[in-house]
């Protein structure tokens, strides 16, 4: 799709996972050691839980192997660059957590708490990752939205509408249009593009506070006024200035990829 806004969100990735700097303390409830990837975990305050029951709450990321055996759990959303930034001297950004003997996660892009335990080993999985510690016979579930930041909380209740993947399809949809050739489209096959593309996407914002979401209401009605720009040169066939269009795609696609950075924990 726009590749050059992927570029710039995995750059500005490791930027923000380098931002911690302090280690906490580990906290214990009812037994189960609590980490978060903010308090920058040294490894070795982690090696005097091994064997420990722990847990976390992230997000999966979107590398998860499709077999579902094990995930990555990352502090950002829609993240597929697991270990980007190494877990060298603490927990930076992502841990891998495997699920029991015979059991297997499904991905969601919503908040979730992993409980099991942390085993410190040498491991090198199927993705070829190789880390010395992982959260093992994990029990995944959705994460208590009251125990988690407003910015999390804004993010979720967009994010349950299908709102992520709205905005891939939209974007995707555009991308294929305004870059026909590559997509080996004839100009006789080029049809205009749907007028009512963000309509459902529009909709999720009614029941929501939307003073929480003006950037995102914003990107939306740009992306309406793109739709018409692109349609009015396909109406003139004037396909050579389709192209011109993906500079602005790749900004539209940059400040959504952004909003969901935002939901960092």
């Amino acid at each position: 799709m726009f590749k050059k806004a992927i570029s710039l969100i995995s750059t500005i990735v490791i930027v923000v996972a380098l931002g911690g700097c302090s280690s906490t303390k580990l906290q214990e409830v009812d037994g189960v050691t609590q980490l978060r990837f903010k308090d920058t975990i040294e490894t070795s305050e982690l090696k005097k839980i091994d064997s420990k029951t722990v847990s976390m709450i992230g997000f999966m990321s979107t590398s998860t192997p499709l077999k579902g055996e094990y995930t990555y759990l990352m502090n950002m959303p829609y993240q597929n660059c697991a270990f980007c930034v190494p877990n060298t001297d603490s927990l930076v950004n992502t841990i891998a957590v495997y699920a029991p003997q015979g059991k297997r996660f499904e991905f969601t892009d919503v908040p979730v708490k992993v409980t099991g335990i942390l085993e410190f080993a040498n491991t090198t999985d199927s993705m070829g990752y190789s880390y010395e510690y992982r959260i093992k016979d994990a029990k995944l579930e959705p994460a208590d939205l009251s125990e988690l930041e407003d910015d999390i909380k804004i993010y979720t209740a967009l994010i349950n509408q299908g709102f992520a993947e709205s905005m891939e399809n939209i974007f995707t949809t555009i991308y294929k249009t305004i870059n026909y050739e590559k997509k080996d489209i004839k100009t006789e096959g080029l049809q205009v593009l749907d007028t009512n593309l963000t309509k459902d996407v529009k909709a999720m914002f009614e029941n929501l506070d939307k003073s929480n979401y003006e950037e995102m209401i914003s990107m939306t009605e740009s992306i309406d006024k793109l739709i018409t720009d692109i349609n009015k040169d396909i109406e003139s066939e004037n396909y050579d200035n389709l192209g011109q269009y993906n500079n602005e795609g790749n900004e539209l696609y940059t400040t959504y990829s952004l909003w969901l950075l935002e939901a960092e924990i």
